[in-house]
């Protein structure tokens, strides 16, 4: 809307001299505040402008919000079978609108707890979303033994009644007895519990049980072997004394006596005698009600002592030794010079049955010779190895020329002269040759002169002469007059080697 504004101009005129004034009088112009109302769930919202002079309109209207339920919380009153409600409050703030509805898929369903025994051969399960609800079935399952009802399957709680017991066929056996058992696990019932009897084969007649215990006039022993009635031990070459009512078992209700005659006439009372070096026979009479006395020979060895000797062959003396019967010799050492021990002609693991000799065996050792020739030829005749029975070797001398021999040494400084390796040495060797340069070792000089003719050389004279060996001969070089010596061309001085 457009607003006119009238401006009204007032003039006065004054007299001469007087103060003219201009008056300018404005119209009133709106000024609105705008307050927004918004819109409710029910209600439209809008703008309201409002002028301080009190004029006032009204625009910007906006729709109603209408109610928004989207935040549902159950309300937990669903039951087993019906479906629960769920409620939400209206979303737009300062609503108090709510909304119920329901909640689809809530029906709990019936939820079983585990079966519980009713101890009447039933068993229950009641549904934990309400205890009204529950379900009972008989037990079943598990199997009954002689000892134990069976269980069941589902609550785990026995029920019925117990088996018959499960009878082995087969009888378990004892020393003594004979019965049949239950094969129920922990169950101790036996059937047919009886007492074995023996055949002569000591064969129960009922279980065919063989046994090993004595029986009627039989005898055992920890210590004594026995063949038949025959008992047989050895005891310590220092045992004195044998007593005899430890080591004797016989059969239950059996008695033993001893006797130191096979007439039974000298008794053996206290169970114990002496007893001499070697075989001590003795005898043994077993009783037992219903059977035929039996007589056994004890034969007790004291073990003797023997010696052990021993030949060494020409080996270091070994000492004879005293040795227990069934015991063992030591292994002595023995040596020899010139040779190596190939052993003793007994096994050591064997013990000692009698007086026994024992005779050492040798294989005899070769050494060798080495000879340093020192630059000279050894001698045919100078062998190589020797024994400590090679007979006495002379040792020959070697040979080089320019040199005579001055013998063989044991040591490389010449000190120890050798001539020969005696009978029975042994040992390897090495000597040393020694040798001493001869003085007349003869050599030539020849002298060539320079032709007059040409440049060409012609031997002039072959001058020979003697030196000692291994030293440095020289030829003169101002022997000839009018001629000069050459160098280039000739040698001076050389090794007189041999």
């Amino acid at each position: 809307m457009k607003k006119k504004i009238l401006i009204i101009i007032l003039s006065v005129v004054l007299a001469a001299g007087a103060t003219t004034g201009v008056i300018i009088a404005t119209r009133h112009k709106h000024s609105y505040n705008s307050v927004v109302t918004n819109p409710t769930c029910t209600e439209q919202g809008y703008t309201t402008h409002t002028c301080e002079c009190g004029e006032s309109y009204v625009d910007s209207y906006t729709n109603a919000l209408n109610h928004s339920f989207t935040n549902y919380v159950f309300n937990e009153d669903a039951t087993c079978e019906v479906n629960g409600t769920e409620t939400a409050v209206c979303d737009h703030d300062g609503c108090t609108e709510e909304d119920t509805r329901e909640k689809i898929n809530s029906a709990l369903s019936h939820s079983y707890g585990a079966w519980v025994s009713n101890n009447n051969g039933t068993h229950s399960k009641t549904c934990s979303n309400d205890a009204t609800h529950k379900e009972t079935e008989y037990c079943s399952g598990g199997t009954a033994t002689c000892m134990q009802k069976a269980t069941c399957n589902d609550c785990g709680e026995s029920y019925g009644s117990f088996a018959s017991h499960n009878i082995d066929k087969n009888y378990t056996i004892t020393n003594s007895y004979h019965y049949n058992v239950c094969l129920t696990a922990e169950c101790t019932y036996k059937e047919n519990y009886e007492k074995h009897t023996f055949d002569k084969n000591k064969k129960c007649t009922v279980c065919e049980y063989v046994t090993t215990e004595l029986l009627w006039t039989e005898i055992t022993s920890d210590i004594f072997e026995i063949n038949g009635t025959n008992l047989y031990v050895k005891v310590p070459n220092n045992q004195q004394t044998f007593y005899f009512g430890e080591c004797i078992q016989v059969a239950e209700g059996a008695t033993f006596k001893v006797y130191a005659d096979i007439l039974g006439e000298r008794e053996i009372t206290t169970y114990m005698s002496s007893i001499a070096i070697g075989d001590n026979v003795f005898y043994i009479t077993v009783s037992n009600s219903g059977s035929i006395p039996k007589t056994y020979t004890v034969t007790i060895r004291r073990r003797p002592l023997y010696e052990v000797t021993f030949v060494t062959n020409g080996g270091s003396t070994v000492e004879t030794q005293i040795i227990v019967e069934d015991f063992f010799a030591t292994q002595p050492t023995t040596t020899r010079a010139g040779y190596t021990f190939a052993g003793w002609s007994y096994n050591f693991e064997n013990p000692i049955i009698n007086d026994t000799e024992i005779t050492a065996s040798w294989q005899i050792n070769t050494y060798t010779i080495e000879y340093e020739l020192n630059g000279g030829e050894n001698h045919e005749d100078n062998i190589a190895s020797y024994t400590i029975e090679t007979p006495n070797i002379t040792l020959q001398a070697p040979t080089k020329t320019g040199y005579t021999f001055n013998g063989w040494f044991m040591d490389e400084n010449f000190e120890n002269q050798v001539t020969e390796i005696a009978l029975g040495s042994f040992g390897d060797v090495k000597i040393y040759a020694k040798w001493t340069a001869n003085t007349d070792t003869k050599y030539i000089v020849n002298y060539y002169l320079q032709n007059l003719e040409n440049n060409e050389y012609t031997l002039y004279e072959a001058l020979e002469l003697a030196g000692k060996t291994g030293t440095t001969a020289y030829g003169e070089t101002s022997r000839y007059e009018h001629f000069t010596y050459n160098e280039s061309l000739s040698k001076v001085s050389g090794n007189l080697d041999a």
